[in-house]
This record gives structure tokens, sequence and C-alpha cells, in this order.
């Protein structure tokens, strides 16, 4: 089943979500043909992520790329947003000796996108079927600075 979906540096990501245990992405070659203006995808691999992950976005700064994982589940626990370097030979997001960071975030966090150097979260808090019994409501965008965030990834 497909949870959620990026698209970076000609590549789309398919993830799902997992409660229990691994997740996964599969990564695909996006091409188009110049003549007709098909699209195809062609299969890259498949790896690892952590549970509960919500949304994958990318971040490029100074020539260096991170993932980025919004995980969370209901709406009595915080949210996480958890930032990896990125390298295409990481097949498992969950090996404990990748260094990461980890912010914590209002509950219920879904999609996120990079504009710049800012990371912009929406919430499902105020969905209708959560709204009247959830006492965390973020009715609007959170924004986290990316580059105060990976400042002790880059080295």
């Amino acid at each position: 089943s497909i949870s959620f979906l990026s698209v970076y540096n000609n590549h789309l990501f398919v993830g799902n979500f997992s409660l229990n245990g691994l997740g996964f992405i599969k990564e695909y070659d996006i091409s188009i043909d110049s003549n007709t203006r098909v699209l195809t995808l062609g299969y890259v691999r498949k790896f690892s992520i952590p549970d509960k992950v919500q949304g994958v976005t990318f971040y490029n700064v100074d020539g260096l790329d991170y993932i980025i994982f919004s995980r969370s589940f209901g709406k009595n626990m915080p949210s996480i947003l958890q930032i990896y370097k990125y390298d295409e030979n990481i097949l498992d997001y969950n090996d404990s000796s990748l260094k990461y960071v980890t912010i914590e975030a209002p509950n219920m966090i879904e999609q996120t996108t990079v504009i710049n150097d800012s990371l912009y979260s929406i919430y499902e808090s105020c969905a209708l079927p959560y709204k009247n019994n959830n006492i965390d409501l973020m009715a609007n965008l959170s924004i986290t600075d990316l580059d105060t965030a990976v400042k002790n990834l880059k080295r």
C-alpha cells in the first residue's frame, strides 16, 4: 500500500506506513521520452525505514543530501522528525550505527516539504474525525529551520 510519495533528483520515493515493525520505501527513476512525452518509472531499490513514518522529504545543503522522516501515530503522542544524511547505499535507516537528529513536533504530523532552508509540516489533528476530541490542535503549518537542525550531521 502507498502511504506517502516524494520526488527528489528525478527519483520517485513511494513509502508505506507500518505501525509495528519496519516500513519501507521503494525508489524509482523517473524518465520522460522527449518525443512521446511518456513518463516511465524504472525500479531502483527498496530500503527499510522506521515504523510510524507518515511522510518523507529531502534536503540538500552544502552539497550534502539529507532524508527527513515525519513520524507519528495517535493523538496522545508527540510526533518526531528524524533527519539522516542520505546515501543511496543505505538499505536500512534503522541501523543503530547511523547518526541522526530528532526534533519533537506536535502530535499527528503528516506530510512535509522543503522550501529553501525550511521544512514545512502539516498535521492531521484538525481533521474532522479528530478535531472534537483532540487537546492539541495544530491548525497551521509548522516551519523548521533545517540549516540549524542538520548542523550536527554536517561533520
